[in-house]
């Protein structure tokens, strides 16, 4: 399992690299972006350990850490941007709360994620990753379906 990172400064920004991921985050340090990876990569891992290993049918350990980090890198490149825009306002810290793993974003991410490496059972996975019955998250789905064909 390659889950590696390389983290690298480009001028006044850092690049984020791995196998399945190309971030370029702009004017930051690479300290501050390893601690903010670190830290919410550990939140997100732990919620969906947690998840994982409450169902029944098992959920690859690297599909969970692929998918953690990628919420940890999506979200942390739209708050730097958020930041970016809006220099005048206080600055927003990114720490993951529950709230957090319901967010579209996240959603998209996991059942992006399965439907590309599951073909016949990527709603199921999705559905125990989300914490939600088969029924729910084919309804979920639908309707992140129906806001991306408007």
């Amino acid at each position: 399992m390659d889950l590696s990172i390389d983290i690298t400064k480009e001028g006044n920004n850092v690049r984020v690299k791995s196998k399945y991921h190309n971030v370029l985050f702009v004017n930051q340090n690479v300290n501050k972006i390893i601690e903010l990876i670190n830290n919410n990569f550990l939140i997100v891992k732990k919620h969906y350990l947690i998840i994982a290993n409450n169902s029944i049918e098992k959920i690859p350990l690297e599909d969970i850490y692929i998918i953690s980090l990628s919420i940890v890198l999506s979200y942390l490149y739209i708050n730097n941007m958020w930041n970016q825009e809006h220099k005048k306002h206080v600055q927003k810290v990114l720490i993951f709360d529950r709230e957090c793993f319901t967010n579209s974003a996240v959603v998209d991410i996991v059942f992006n994620f399965f439907q590309n490496k599951y073909s016949t059972n990527w709603l199921e996975k999705s559905s125990i990753m989300m914490g939600l019955s088969v029924d729910e998250a084919q309804s979920l789905y639908e309707s992140r379906k129906d806001y991306y064909n408007k």
